[in-house]
């Protein structure tokens, strides 16, 4: 009987074993695991002062000041390292600028000036990898100049520079159109930004295709308008994010007495889906989990969770009377 029992202890090992690497075999991928707390960075902007740079847990707890504001600076539209050590985000406490800090508030630097009014940020962006020349990018908005006088263009382009501040690229160079809030695809190989056209006051979201000229500098080689046309073409279109593992963009529609979050799929751009039909609230800057399976966003001065379809909106984050909370982005691993 032992023997017996030993005998069926080894099968059943062996039996485990080969069960183990069929499943393997599968190409299964293991699910990704949720980064460590804080998970959301987040702007607490209150009344008369500047807005101070948070962070906090995936479900609103663990609220902690990273950098406080004042009554004459405020920081802007926060942006998760691929690491989750540092954040990177728009001020004016020392210029107007790009800066980058450590998420504990430490190793606060300035990594570019900027030309745009302090009111008018309009978001900067940690490159998830390497751009096509090798490099971590940080994707922002600013006013260009213009190369006759060097005047102020009065519109945004979009920008890139390297994380020390070196090799700052100019993107885009359009008059009459104004690039602003981008985000970045998974590989980084693209970039998408709202474009505001002047004279209509009509906004798209558009799809910049990057590649590499002589010397390896980066540049857009093509361009794709993805809401010039169709569903979408009759809304004010806004704060995309570029999901983390996917090709789809969440994106903010204002219409006539709406404000919803919409996604699009990149595979299929011409059928976006309404994920809240939500026509007495107001939703703002949708940011995307560690995993695509759900979706942070502002609500009012509330910041919300839902799952990717839409459903299961649940409110995480309620600012003090006289405090709004606003622009979450959610980390990605690890």
């Amino acid at each position: 009987m032992k023997e017996q029992r030993m005998f069926l202890v080894v099968l059943l090992g062996i039996s485990a074993a080969v069960l183990g690497s069929t499943s393997s075999w599968a190409g299964k991928p293991k699910p990704p695991q949720p980064p460590p707390d804080p998970a959301v960075a987040f702007v607490l902007t209150k009344f008369g002062a500047g807005g101070d740079l948070m962070v906090m847990n995936a479900d609103g707890s663990n609220q902690t000041l990273v950098l406080a504001g004042g009554r004459n600076f405020a920081h802007h539209q926060p942006n998760w390292s691929p690491d989750g050590t540092q954040l990177v985000f728009m001020s004016n406490i020392e210029g107007n600028g790009v800066y980058v800090i450590n998420r504990d508030g430490t190793g606060r630097r300035k990594v570019v000036a900027l030309n745009i009014p302090a009111g008018d940020f309009l978001g900067s962006v940690w490159s998830p990898v390497p751009a096509p020349d090798g490099q971590f990018k940080i994707a922002y908005a600013d006013q260009g100049r213009n190369p006759a006088d060097g005047t102020l263009w009065p519109d945004t382009d979009l920008f890139l520079v390297n994380l020390d501040g070196s090799g700052r690229i100019q993107l885009t160079n359009t008059r009459t159109l104004s690039e602003d809030d981008p985000t970045w695809s998974p590989l980084a190989t693209r970039l998408a930004a709202q474009v505001l056209v002047d004279e209509t006051f009509a906004a798209d979201v558009v799809v910049y295709d990057l590649g590499l000229t002589a010397g390896n500098v980066v540049t857009v080689v093509s361009s794709t308008n993805l809401t010039a046309t169709g569903t979408l073409s009759d809304f004010f279109v806004q704060s995309p994010d570029w999901a983390k593992t996917q090709d789809k963009l969440a994106v903010v529609a204002v219409g006539e007495g709406t404000r919803d979050i919409w996604l699009i799929d990149l595979g299929n751009p011409d059928n976006p889906v309404n994920l809240l039909a939500t026509p007495l609230l107001q939703e703002w800057t949708p940011s995307w989990s560690f995993d695509d399976s759900k979706i942070a966003f502002q609500r009012d001065w509330d910041i919300y969770v839902m799952n990717a379809d839409g459903t299961g909106v649940t409110k995480v984050a309620t600012p003090a009377k006289g405090k709004r909370f606003v622009t979450p982005d959610w980390r990605r691993n690890p």
